[in-house]
């Protein structure tokens, strides 16, 4: 369905990147704590390399530090294939290897040394998970990027997680594809993908924050009304993954004290355009994997910074 233009609705540009997300600059008195801390609540047995995607482009798009919570019984595996410079912490789980109900508490305390948090990819089914992430989501004091798994076991309430999302005293970001999204709305994904914008701006009004509806030009809504169409990003990003480098993206951006729906209007574009350039210097979309995405964040960051700059300059000249 070819989406509706109004004054609320427009793409996002390079330069909207460039302004709200300037270059850094040599000599200012600045260190990692500058920069944000991301705490990241993901994984379970079997799905280790979830949690890792989006720590590690965490990290790449500029988070000064990356926490990676996880699973007792997962940590050592994870540890392993981590870059060093992201922290680990190791949460109480279940008999099925997924966080415990009663792991809360600590998990809650850990996210106040956070400036931000995410939540979600490969976090599992189950009772025992599903009331940590309600619990989670409910009394989590950052703000918050909540996707994949987490989606699901919210959209699984009576009011599809409604009442939680809505409660919340800072500020959430929901990134579904159609299908999650089709949840939460209590519809499917065939009736989102029939009114993408629809299904965008109702899912914001409903639960009142920043939602991002994945696939192809990608939308990002706020609960005023507001939309942003995403033109980045190739048909060789459909594959496992990429959805959780994008949280991992959204929640380094937050960090770095971009507003709610700034950071996941920048984070899909950047996240899309790392795409396109690991296409354009290695010649064609088929074979591209997640982490391929995640090598390619700086460039895409330097390509919007660098345009933004040469635009100024360029007016400036004209002065």
């Amino acid at each position: 369905m070819a989406l509706r233009l109004n004054n609320k609705f427009r793409t996002t540009e390079a330069r909207d990147i460039a302004n709200w997300f300037p270059a850094r600059e040599n000599g200012r008195d600045i260190n990692k704590g500058t920069f944000g801390h991301v705490m990241i609540f993901a994984g379970s047995t079997g799905f280790v390399g979830a949690p890792i995607l989006v720590a590690e482009a965490a990290a790449r798009a500029g988070a000064g530090l990356v926490t990676l919570a996880i699973p007792q019984i997962i940590q050592s595996q994870v540890t392993a294939r981590l870059s060093p410079g992201v922290m680990t912490f190791g949460l109480e789980q279940t008999t099925s290897g997924t966080f415990a109900s009663w792991a809360v508490e600590p998990a809650l305390e850990l996210s106040q040394k956070g400036t931000v948090a995410g939540i979600g990819p490969g976090l599992g089914k189950g009772d025992e998970v599903s009331e940590f992430v309600g619990e989670f989501v409910r009394g989590c004091s950052t703000s918050l990027v909540i996707d994949a798994d987490a989606l699901n076991l919210l959209a699984a309430a009576p009011d599809h997680g409604e009442a939680i999302v809505k409660d919340r005293i800072a500020s959430s970001i929901l990134t579904p594809h159609p299908g999650e999204m089709g949840r939460l709305l209590g519809t499917n994904a065939e009736a989102v993908q029939n009114d993408r914008q629809m299904a965008v701006t109702t899912a914001a009004r409903k639960f009142g924050c920043v939602v991002l509806l994945k696939g192809s030009q990608t939308l990002i809504a706020d609960p005023e009304g507001n939309v942003f169409v995403n033109t980045t990003g190739n048909a060789g990003m459909a594959t496992g993954g990429t959805g959780d480098v994008l949280t991992g993206v959204i929640a380094a951006l937050l960090a770095q004290h971009l507003e709610p729906f700034k950071a996941a209007v920048a984070g899909a574009y950047l996240h899309g355009l790392a795409g396109d350039v690991f296409v354009q210097e290695n010649g064609g979309a088929t074979g591209l994997i997640a982490t391929d995405v995640i090598s390619q964040i700086p460039k895409a960051i330097a390509r919007c910074q660098f345009k933004g700059q040469s635009q100024q300059i360029r007016f400036r000249s004209l002065l």
